[in-house]
This record gives C-alpha cells, sequence and structure tokens, in this order.
C-alpha cells in the first residue's frame, strides 16, 4: 500500500494515534454500574458467554429463557469480550458488576481505533492524499461521542463500524464488481441488521441498485456480477435467517425483535401533536438546558410542550409505556407467559400505530421534519485527553452549530455526488442516508440512534475539503492557461 521509503513514518502515525486514541478513551473508562439500555446487553452478552443462550434472564440461571427483546450483534460482541479476557471470563453476573465492567469498558476501544483506521482507508481511496487520510483518522478517534459509547457499552460503535463495512463493501462493488466484496457485503451487512434491526428493509433497495447495475454497467461480465448477487443474498439470509427462525421456533414468529412494534407506537403518537406542540418541539428538542428553556419560555407556555417531556406522566412517552403494561398485564391474565406478553403486546401496538399512520399520512410526514431535526443533535465535541481548559472545550461544544455543520457537509456531498453523477459515491453514502431516514420516519429519533453516523460525517466533511481543493486547483490551472 505504501511506497518502501516512508514506511517508517507511517507505522508511527499509527502508533502515535492508537496510543493517544486508548489513552483518551482509557481515561474516561469507569466501573460504574450500567444504565437500563447498558445493563440489557452486559446481561445478553453474559448469558450468551456462559451458556450460549441470548437471554435478558438476570441471576446466573444454568437454563435461561431466550428472549429476542433486543438484536443479538452487540450481546454477541459483548460475549467475545469476556471471553478472551481470562479474568471477566471466570466471573458470575455478581463479580461483573461489581468488578469488571471498567474491563469489560476498556475492550470497547479497539472498535473505535479500527473504525478510524477504515475512515483513513476509505479517505485515502478517494483522495489519494494521506493528509486528508490521516486528519480524517484523528478526527474519528477524537471524537468524544465515540468515547462516550465504549464507556456506556450501547450497541453505536458496533453499528459505525459495520456501516462503514457496508458502505465500503458498496463502493468496491459498483468500482469492481469483485466476488470478494459481495461476500464482504453479505458478512457486514447481516451483522448490521442483527445489531440495528432498522436495515432490514434496506436489502430491498439494495437489490433494486445490483438489478440496474447487472443491466447497465455489468452487462459483459453479467454471469459473475449474477453470481456475486445470489452469493451475497445466500450469506446474508444464511445469518439473519438462522436467527429469524430460532425467534419462530421460540416464539412462533420470524421476527429480528419484538420491540419494533413499540417504537412504531411511540412514533405514531407523535403524530397527534397539536400546532403548539409541533412548534415548540422545534426548540424542545435542542441540546442543552439553558437557552432551550429561555426560548420555551419566550414563545410558549409549559402546557404547549409538556406532552413532549419523556417523564411526565401525562405526556406521549409514558402514555405509551402504560399501554404497553396494560396490554402486557391483559395477556399475562389470559395466561400467556411474560416474553409471550411482550410478544403480542409489541405485535398488537405494531397494527395500532399503522392503523394510525394509514388513517392520516399527511400528519406522518409533517411529524417526520422535527423528528429528523431532533436526531441531528450527535457530536458533542472533539478532543484528545484535553478536558480542563475552559476555552478549548467552549470552542469544540457549540453543539447546535457544530451538528448543523456536519449534517450540511452530510447532504452537500450526497447531493454533489448525485449532481455530478459519482455514483460509486453516492452508493457509498447510502446506508448512512438510509439510517437516518428511517430513524426520522419510523421510530422517534432519539439523537442517540444516529451515533454511528459520526464517522460517515468525518469523511463528507475531509471529502467536501477534497473537492474545493480540487475545484481551487482546476480553477487556477484554468486562468493559468488562459493566461499563457
Amino acid at each position: 500500500m505504501y511506497p518502501k521509503k516512508p514506511i517508517i513514518g507511517h507505522i508511527a502515525i499509527f502508533i502515535i494515534f492508537i496510543i493517544i486514541t486508548a489513552l483518551s478513551i482509557a481515561s474516561t473508562a469507569h466501573g460504574k454500574p450500567p444504565s437500563s439500555d447498558d445493563q440489557h446487553y452486559v446481561i445478553m452478552g453474559y448469558n450468551f458467554q456462559k451458556y450460549g443462550t441470548i437471554s435478558l434472564e438476570d441471576g446466573d440461571i444454568e437454563d435461561p429463557e431466550p428472549t429476542a427483546f433486543r438484536e443479538p450483534g452487540y450481546p454477541v460482541y459483548l460475549a467475545i469480550c469476556m471471553f478472551l479476557n481470562p479474568v471477566l471470563r471466570n466471573m458470575d453476573l455478581e463479580e461483573l458488576y461489581s468488578g469488571g465492567l471498567k474491563t469489560l469498558r476498556l475492550s470497547q476501544i479497539p472498535l473505535v481505533i479500527i473504525i478510524a483506521i477504515f475512515v483513513m482507508f476509505i479517505i485515502y481511496s478517494f483522495t489519494r492524499s494521506y493528509l486528508l487520510a490521516y486528519i480524517a483518522m484523528f478526527l474519528t478517534g477524537a471524537s468524544e461521542v465515540m468515547s462516550v459509547i465504549s464507556n456506556h457499552l450501547l450497541s453505536e460503535n458496533l453499528a459505525a463500524l459495520l456501516i462503514v463495512l457496508v458502505s465500503l463493501s458498496l463502493y468496491k462493488i459498483f468500482k469492481t464488481g469483485r466476488i470478494a466484496y459481495f461476500i464482504m457485503l453479505g458478512i457486514s451487512m447481516a451483522v448490521l441488521v442483527l445489531t440495528k434491526a432498522i436495515f432490514i428493509y434496506l436489502i430491498y433497495i439494495l437489490m433494486i441498485i445490483a438489478l440496474i447495475l447487472l443491466f447497465k454497467k455489468y452487462r459483459t461480465v453479467w454471469k459473475k456480477f449474477l453470481a456475486g448477487i445470489c452469493l451475497f443474498l445466500f450469506i446474508y439470509f444464511a445469518i439473519v435467517g438462522g436467527w429469524m427462525f430460532r425467534n419462530y421456533r421460540h416464539f412462533n414468529e420470524f421476527t429480528l425483535s419484538n420491540k419494533g412494534g413499540i417504537v412504531l407506537y411511540y412514533r405514531s403518537v407523535l403524530n397527534t401533536m397539536t400546532r403548539k406542540e409541533y412548534l415548540a418541539s422545534f426548540i424542545y428538542w435542542l441540546p442543552g438546558e439553558g437557552a432551550r428553556e429561555t426560548l420555551l419560555n419566550m414563545f410558549f407556555d409549559e402546557e404547549d410542550y409538556k406532552n413532549l417531556d419523556r417523564k411526565d406522566e401525562s405526556g406521549y412517552r409514558q402514555g405509551t409505556k402504560k399501554v404497553l403494561a396494560g396490554m402486557q398485564d391483559s395477556y399475562i391474565q389470559q395466561g400467556y407467559s411474560e416474553q409471550e406478553s411482550v410478544l403480542l403486546a409489541d405485535r398488537e401496538m405494531r397494527q395500532a400505530a399503522l392503523q394510525r399512520i394509514i388513517k392520516d399520512p399527511a400528519r406522518h410526514i409533517l411529524a417526520t421534519i422535527p423528528i429528523a431535526w431532533k436526531g441531528t443533535f450527535i457530536e458533542t465535541g472533539y478532543s484528545f485527553m484535553i478536558r480542563n481548559p475552559n476555552w478549548f472545550i467552549l470552542q469544540l461544544r457549540s453543539v447546535v452549530f457544530l451538528n448543523i455543520f456536519l449534517f450540511f457537509c452530510f447532504f452537500y456531498v450526497i447531493i454533489y455526488s448525485i449532481v455530478k453523477k459519482k455514483w460509486a459515491v453516492s452508493l457509498f453514502f447510502l446506508p448512512p442516508f438510509y439510517m437516518f431516514f428511517m430513524h426520522s420516519f419510523i421510530t422517534h429519533n432519539k439523537p442517540r440512534y444516529n451515533y454511528p453516523l459520526i464517522p460517515l460525517m468525518i469523511i463528507a466533511i475531509v471529502l467536501l475539503a477534497y473537492y474545493f481543493i480540487q475545484m481551487y486547483k482546476n480553477r487556477k490551472n484554468r486562468d493559468r492557461s488562459i493566461s499563457n
């Protein structure tokens, strides 16, 4: 990959980057008890490592009951981390909570480093510039959010790596059509779906694109390209279908997880926002508290936005939880188990949500706008172990402007690549665009859900800088040729 002469310099840069990034993330690692979502993942990972079962059963039960409340991708990753660490491998769940969580959190550091190296490789593939590639790598390692996610034992960093791999595979398939990239796409796409179920529908879009490429770009080698498509489908359905069949065997339903209906129901409830709630939501969902509270008090009464509060007992979020609890109680009274009650309630809430959306699709589309706005505030800042100087933190934590800039670059590069017919670049950014759109359209789009976009945002920023540099150079050369 590199010329022989400067190879020592490249190795030195990698070593410096790995040390700085590892120390930066490790400096924030802690052994505090996990939150609700973290705890789910830890329990599932522990049960899989200890008993070979994906289960949310707590308390070291030798034969835990299988569950499908969450996707299995990240718990399996945590189980691998526990198995590879001899200290964690022999701990029981109580010991893991009391003395093993910090070690488990430290084991997430390689994810960030691997993501950053892939980002570097992608930028170099796009630009052939080592400088821009290393800038992208260091920016990725410096993301505070990726460091925070590592210390919260959440699935977003694993999802970020998988999205990068899927995007890279699509880019390489468009450029080369090689079978190896179809295999890479099949594996990374399947694991991504088992990590973030929202990607389940992406395969339909990819199949349409594959057919277009088959008839337009790869007509002369259509047999090879078709073989690649078939191989991709086989790998994908073997992995994803295996998990769905497991759920059918246990719960009598082909499903990835049994909480999709609950999420969709909450999203459909947000469609019922009043006009004032709709307008207030743009301010209410701003990050931080000081400026947000000032603006809300300036333009709205508390009644205009109280239903948006996740903790308000009469609000949309708590109302959804009450509906879920009522349905579960009803099914349990009918003799169903707790797991079966969750599954049946999820199914009923999905049907209710779809009926509400179909009844008034215009409201659903309109609600997508503030919900998309809500999910844009994903990055909190950038730092490499420099946390005390207030001026530095304030400069890099202008969260609203930082994220508006990130998304501007992201969408600009996508539109630019389409206008300039850079289809390989457009295809590269399809998975992250799909993710953001789907989170806005069928979920309540909590900013955390979009954390996996951060490496792709960094790629977009550096790529946009490269395009501007090229435009400047071309204009300069054109002016020089005219003057001569």
